[in-house]
């Protein structure tokens, strides 16, 4: 596990908490009724995210 770490520089980690932490906890503040935040959340966000780190 930690060669892995060490391998990829903790970016994978640091955009996991983006995905998994602070977009939902920002989207919690905003006035985006609990179904679109889903939608918005799981469909567009998590497939850039994907298409972007490959």
């Amino acid at each position: 596990m930690t060669e892995k770490i060490r391998k990829f520089n903790g970016q994978y980690w640091l955009i996991a908490l983006v995905v998994g932490v602070m977009i939902p906890w920002l989207l919690r503040f905003t006035s985006i009724s609990r179904f679109h935040q889903i939608v918005w959340l799981l469909f567009l966000v998590d497939f850039v995210l994907a298409a972007v780190v490959g």
